[in-house]
């Protein structure tokens, strides 16, 4: 049986969720790693104004939570605001 991530996501309708990460734990990662955010958004495939979206503490969809995460090489878990 899998365990259920408990996690404060909101549906917006049409299938899509949001959730909020912390800025602090990306930006940790960020530097642990010696990571750019430009190089972070090349990595996920995903704009760079998204990453400085989600860095600045706005909200996000789980998909680019996903994306953040395996370009991170961390669970997803690991980056969500407590």
């Amino acid at each position: 049986m899998f365990a259920k991530l408990q996690c404060n996501y909101k549906n917006i309708g049409r299938g899509v969720n949001i959730l909020k990460l912390s800025p602090e734990k990306i930006n940790m990662y960020l530097a642990e790693k010696n990571i750019l955010k430009k190089e972070l958004a090349e990595l996920s495939g995903i704009s760079r104004q998204t990453i400085i979206s989600v860095t600045s503490g706005k909200s996000c969809s789980t998909t680019t939570a996903g994306k953040i995460a395996k370009a991170l090489e961390i669970p997803v878990k690991e980056i969500m605001e407590d």
